[in-house]
């Protein structure tokens, strides 16, 4: 165990003079223990002895313990002119018990010879040798000063790489362009790996820039990350992001509140409450304002604005794309020059459209070389074989060049004499190691040890820790920002890290061999370096769950590994980011392959047997559905008891059979699981499983229970504290229980504030529903240009997110609103755009009716009327967008009636257009049949409708109707006036009895007839 003893002479008669004095060094001590992570000793024995214990000394870092005496020391300094003297000593024991330490140790004090230092024993040199300088007093180390471990590396703190010639040649070729001599082109620098293109774009923008070069990006990507969003976040500034609202236009300020905050939490790897389902659509929109600020400042401040895409050989191919569209937006601005840097020499295939200007760099040469050992070794010389011998070693690259060079003078290949240096004869300097690793062993050797503990938590973190969040976890663990820096810059200049907003390891084969050097400290750093980012992950500070869950995993860390793997299936599958998460619903996944205990198995499994089930079910694939159902019944992965895993395993499963029309099924299931979430206290699951039985109770047209079930929902949480995909949910759900009830008031109400909570966090597929929701009702209330506007809306955002299928039902309710608000060639035009389903020819032959071309309007309607009836297939938590009422009337009744209110509705009005076209009876004789067949049928909100056609074709019948014309009229009115009366809202009862185009008909007829 390592220990720090501490003594103030005279103690007892320092308390008595100077009470203050001692309890203020007590109170530093007590600081400092915290911060250094000790257990502090205060003996009460008046002797004025003091210990720190700072653990076994295997898990402990000697350079630490040094700083920690030195400022214990610097204390007691500062207080030296009102204490009576006081000494520090540094022990190693195998006593474990701190009092007894303290004990075993005390009389060492009173054997030193001096006073005020910081003492070893002789036990402890060989341990801090490489830390301290030290002189020996008889059986004790008199420490003079701490080893200043970091000036003899200055020399690699050089800008040692700055090749002349390739910069002069680069600058040339963009100087026209930025003059505007030449018209703005993508510039693509290109040649060999490792000749320090990066570092010459880097120094010439930064020459031009200046100060302004701060905020450049730079795109870029490492260990070959294949999600399309990694190489833009790398380009985002955490300092522009906060300077961008200066120079946004003012449309844009309300569009940056979502997608700047989006764009924040991705750069900090912070949890988002936003979970946009279109996420490549949004975050390039975010982007493209970044972009766009960037843009301004730097035209405000006359410079230009450099776009750099470094590693362009290496990104995905939907980070192309999103180029794709940046250029096309950015390019013809004069100020914008993006520079493109490859080892291939081509431009993507996809970006080949735009102008280029290619510019080779080449290799390093044999000149270059020999500028560079000669600034790091001044006076030597250099015969050609040497520098051939160097190159072909290197193959023409600079981080081998660096390590080799590092190794030179420790590796006894060369040695300094007086100024200048000489090759060492003994050696064979004109032949390098014959493979390099050799020299990276040797450099990984001569680092100390807080060098190599850092360099292997840079290896654990892999890039998941941005450059300050390593350090701020660095400073957590007691290693200050300037000493975490210096080791930085160490390790760099060895060619061992890359360095910049990331922090990650150059050679990815070295870990192994970290690690052999660590030996028994390997364990202990990957616990500290593990549980500082559990605990990130735990406060949502840190939310990259592909990162994450490889860690967690490969550290066989696995039930945080499950919970992560399940949080990234949901993200993913909520973002529809399809091929980002289909390599993690699958055994084959090579991180996945872990031996895992029985437990283990079968939560992994519940969690992707319940990810492969979502998924097919909103892909509207039910065979593979069917498939996976009987996979879960032959395997039973259940744990036998209450999981999370397994309620999400039953919510998904329910789903399948409420799509198959076996509400019990479904019902059960649901049960299941929110019987395991309440067990588990789980309130955010918990309100989802009463979601999905108020979904499931509204499907099966039981809209009271669907009310109920919501209800309970909603009361587990305030309304601020509510998730908001549950919250959004909820009112969508809500919504549609008071349209089939008749309250539009609400309904509104409700699609209205979904339409807000989905705008906010990104969720379009539900900004879509509620917005479609929220036209259909002013649709109903006779407010058809407030229902224009909303469908218009609508197909803007569908323009915007590509979302191609509900282009369809949006342009038909727009050209039917068109229709009623008398605007029938805009009508026409506007579903002339889509391709014709049943609801479209309805609407088609609707305003024929009004333009009174009957007979074109039955050719439509019978055309319709060869079309078979669809209806929603897919869970509600995503749209399938087959028309408008499958949409909104059908969409929660289809387990019972499949269709046929857009089937009816049809069929009325073809036996309507046929009384008028080719025969009053034969059309009454359709409608008898259908009002007598079908009038219980539930949740149709168009009764009065039917029967007022009816009514109409039975006063023109005479003596031969089948009904009376005023009792049909007359149930009409009724219909009408039972579902008016649900209507909240006085003012839009009025507008729905006296604005719908229908209703006033009725209304209006009823009142000639006296019924009113």
């Amino acid at each position: 165990m390592l220990y720090i003893l501490v003594q103030i002479y005279n103690f007892s008669q320092l308390e008595k003079i100077n009470p203050d004095l001692i309890h203020n060094i007590q109170d530093i001590f007590t600081s400092i223990s915290h911060d250094k992570k000790c257990l502090f000793f205060n003996d009460k024995s008046k002797e004025g002895l003091f210990l720190f214990s700072k653990g076994k000394k295997e898990k402990c870092d000697p350079g630490r313990i040094a700083d920690t005496a030195f400022e214990i020391h610097n204390v007691l300094m500062k207080n030296k002119k009102n204490l009576h003297g006081f000494n520090i000593l540094i022990s190693i024991l195998a006593e474990t018990n701190p009092l007894n330490a303290l004990a075993q140790q005390k009389n060492n004090l009173f054997l030193l010879d001096e006073e005020e230092y910081v003492w070893i024993t002789k036990n402890e040199y060989d341990y801090f040798s490489k830390y301290l300088i030290f002189e020996k007093k008889g059986n004790f180390y008199k420490v003079e000063k701490k080893e200043d471990q970091y000036n003899k590396h200055s020399i690699f703190l050089k800008d040692f790489w700055l090749r002349q010639s390739s910069y002069n040649q680069l600058f040339d070729e963009i100087t026209p362009i930025m003059n505007g001599l030449e018209n703005n082109k993508i510039i693509l620098i290109h040649g060999e790996n490792g000749i320090g293109k990066t570092t010459i774009v880097s120094h010439i923008v930064k020459s031009i820039l200046k100060e302004d070069y701060e905020y450049t990006p730079r795109m870029y990507t490492f260990f070959k990350r294949r999600s399309f969003v990694h190489p833009f976040l790398n380009s985002i500034h955490p300092g522009f992001l906060r300077k961008i609202p200066e120079y946004l236009l003012q449309y844009e300020n309300p569009i940056w509140s979502f997608h700047g905050k989006l764009l924040s939490c991705l750069k900090s790897g912070e949890e988002a409450g936003e979970c946009p389902d279109h996420f490549f659509e949004d975050f390039l929109i975010g982007y493209n304002i970044y972009l766009s600020a960037f843009l301004r400042m730097m035209t405000n401040r006359l410079m230009p604005a450099f776009f750099i895409c470094d590693d362009i050989d290496a990104y995905a191919d939907t980070t192309y794309k999103g180029l794709q569209i940046l250029l096309g937006d950015f390019l013809k601005n004069p100020t914008f020059i993006p520079l493109f840097i490859s080892q291939s020499g081509q431009i993507p295939e996809i970006l080949q459209r735009f102008p280029a200007k290619e510019i080779e760099i080449k290799p390093v040469n044999q000149r270059e070389t020999r500028k560079l050992i000669h600034a790091y070794y001044p006076g030597i010389k250099l015969t050609k074989k040497i520098l051939r011998n160097l190159l072909e070693y290197s193959k023409a690259q600079i981080l081998p060049i660096k390590s080799y060079l590092a190794y030179c003078i420790p590796g006894g290949i060369i040695k300094k004499i007086k100024n200048s240096y000489v090759w060492n004869p003994e050696k064979k300097e004109d032949i390098p190691p014959d493979n390099q690793s050799k020299i990276l062993i040797f450099l990984l050797k001569t680092l100390r040890q807080n060098e190599i503990d850092i360099l292997y938590y840079i290896y654990l973190s892999a890039g998941m820790l941005t450059t300050e969040g390593l350090y701020s976890f660095l400073e957590s663990n007691s290693y200050p920002r300037d000493i975490a820096e210096s080791v930085l810059l160490i390790l760099f200049h060895y060619g061992l890290i890359s360095t910049g907003d990331y922090t990650t390891p150059y050679y990815t084969g070295l870990k192994k061999q970290i690690e052999d050097l660590l030996q028994s400290r390997t364990e202990y750093l990957c616990e500290v370096y593990l549980n500082y980012i559990q605990e990130l992950w735990k406060e949502k500070r840190l939310s990259r769950y592909v990162l994450l869950f490889s860690l967690f995993m490969t550290h066989k860390k696995i039930s945080p590994a499950l919970e992560i793997l399940h949080l990234l299936i949901k993200r993913k599958i909520d973002e529809w980011d399809i091929n980002e998460v289909k390599p993690f619903l699958s055994l084959k996944n090579p991180v996945i392959k872990h031996k895992l205990d029985e437990e283990e198995r079968k939560q992994l499994r519940m969690i992707i047997l319940a990810g492969q089930l979502r998924l097919s079910l909103l892909e509207g694939n039910h065979e593979q559905a069917e498939i996976i159902i009987n996979l879960i019944n032959e395997e039973n992965p259940y744990l036998d008891r209450a999981s999370s895993y397994r309620g999400d395993l039953f919510l998904h499963m329910a789903s399948y059979f409420n799509i198959k029309e076996d509400i019990d099924e479904a019902v059960s299931l649901t049960k299941k699981a929110l019987l395991d979430f309440q067990d588990l206290g789980l309130l955010e699951k918990k309100a989802y499983a009463y979601i999905e039985l108020g979904a499931i109770m509204l499907a099966d047209q039981k809209i009271g229970d669907a009310y109920d079930y919501l209800n309970l929902s909603c009361h587990l949480f305030s309304e601020d504290d509510m998730y908001p995909c549950n919250k959004i949910r909820i009112l969508l759900l809500t919504g549609i229980c008071y349209y089939l009830e008749g309250n539009l008031t609400k309904s509104l109400d409700s699609s209205l504030n979904a339409q807000t909570i989905s705008m906010e966090t990104g969720i379009r597929n539900w900004e879509l529903t509620s917005i479609f929701l929220a036209g259909r009702i002013y649709f109903d209330l006779g407010l058809y240009s407030d229902a224009q506007e909303k469908f218009i809306e609508g197909l803007s955002i569908i323009s915007v997110y590509s979302i191609k299928e509900a282009r369809q039902v949006f342009y038909a309710w727009l050209g039917r609103s068109y229709i009623y608000s008398g605007m029938i060639k805009d009508g026409l035009k506007t579903l002339n755009k889509v391709k014709p389903n049943r609801e479209i020819f309805y609407f088609l032959a609707e305003a024929y009716f009004f333009l009174r071309q009957y007979n074109k309007a039955f050719n439509f309607i019978e055309k319709g009327m060869e079309i078979p009836s669809t209806y929603s297939s897919l869970p509600d938590e995503r749209e399938e967008w087959i028309d408008g009422i499958s949409l909104v009337e059908e969409k929660y009744s289809k387990a019972s009636i499949k269709g046929t209110i857009l089937n009816r509705i049809v069929k009325v009005f073809r036996a309507y257009l046929l009384s008028l076209c080719h025969g009053l009876k034969e059309g009454i004789v359709e409608f008898y049949q259908i009002i007598r067949t079908e009038k219980d049928a539930k949740n149709d909100p168009y009764f009065s409708f039917y029967y007022f056609l009816y009514s109409q074709l039975l006063s023109k019948c005479g003596e031969d109707e089948v009904d009376d014309y005023l009792t049909i009229l007359n149930k009409a009115l009724k219909q009408l006036q039972e579902r008016a009366s649900r209507i909240e809202n006085p003012s839009d009862r009025k507008k729905y009895l006296f604005n719908n185009f229908w209703n006033n008909h009725i209304f209006n007829e009823a009142k000639k007839k006296n019924l009113i």
